[in-house]
């Protein structure tokens, strides 16, 4: 699955990107990011898995309002990109 990959990679930029202290990169990547998300989301054909998502990007937006950018890169990793990897697996 070619955009679980590429949203993968860019779930792991990211998330590097915000690690590192560059919140204004990390910002534009995730712009990016959420676009592979949306089109991954349309794919999952599955109601469950989507809305377990879709609160889980609640919770990460609400981490990028608050500017709390090391909860988000976490977020992105370890929940967002878990889920990826086992929805592929599960595939």
């Amino acid at each position: 699955m070619v955009l679980a990959k590429k949203t993968m990679e860019n779930i792991e930029n990211t998330a590097a990107l915000y690690y590192k202290g560059r919140d204004e990169e990390g910002n534009q990547a995730m712009s990016e990011l959420i676009k592979n998300l949306s089109e991954l989301i349309g794919t999952l054909g599955d109601e469950q898995k989507v809305n377990e998502l879709l609160n889980i990007l609640k919770t990460a937006l609400k981490a990028m309002e608050e500017k709390d950018y090391v909860y988000l890169a976490d977020i992105l990793n370890y929940e967002i990109a878990g889920r990826i990897e086992e929805y592929v697996k599960n595939k």
